[in-house]
Formats: C-alpha cells, sequence, structure tokens
C-alpha cells in the first residue's frame, strides 16, 4: 500500500495455479486435463476528504482479465466450483465507489 498524506493507492495481485480436473484422467480419457494458472489484479484508491470522512473507488480485475479456458467447464458440466473461483473474471472488469463516514 503507498500512503501520502490524506491519499492511499493499494494494489492486489492474486495468483491462482493450475489444476488439473482429475489426477485419473488420462489423455485419452478426456481432451482438457488441466486449467493454466494465471493471475487477477485489483486496484484501490482513496482519500481522506476530513478526519471523519473517507471516499475509495475499487476496480476488481484491472485488465479485465478472463480464466483461462477451460476452466468454466469443470467435471460433467459442474459450473459451481468453476464459478465461485473465477467469479469476479466471469462478469469483467467491476468498479465500486465507497464512501466512509465515522461518528
Amino acid at each position: 500500500m503507498y500512503l501520502k498524506g490524506p491519499f492511499f493507492w493499494d494494489w492486489e495481485g492474486t495468483f491462482i495455479g493450475s489444476a488439473n480436473f482429475s489426477n485419473l484422467n488420462t489423455q485419452f480419457s478426456q481432451d482438457y486435463l488441466t486449467v493454466e494458472r494465471w493471475w487477477l489484479i485489483n486496484s484501490t484508491v482513496g482519500y481522506d476528504v476530513s478526519k471523519n470522512f473517507q471516499v475509495r473507488l475499487i476496480v476488481d480485475n484491472v485488465f479485465d482479465k478472463k480464466p483461462p479456458f477451460p476452466a468454466l467447464a469443470g467435471p460433467d458440466g459442474n459450473f459451481l466450483n468453476a464459478t465461485t473461483l473465477y467469479f469476479s473474471d466471469i462478469i469483467g472488469r467491476t468498479y465500486q465507489l465507497s464512501a466512509e463516514l465515522r461518528v
């Protein structure tokens, strides 16, 4: 995190390693055996307007990175685990504006 006076900036990288769909699969039993590794980058910029008031802009998936193919396939067409793990990238880049008032 970078902090200079009332301004702050946070840059976060999340690494998701490669994974096998199943260690029992072979090149003869399934077309795709693994999902490749990849990075997800998020960032937050904020400003302390006063001692009791702060505003933040949060950007998830800064580079609008899509999950690696075939991440969403899942075993037997089961999307539950894949959408849980890759949800922020399925919907793409997102923005949030946050304001906090402390009384």
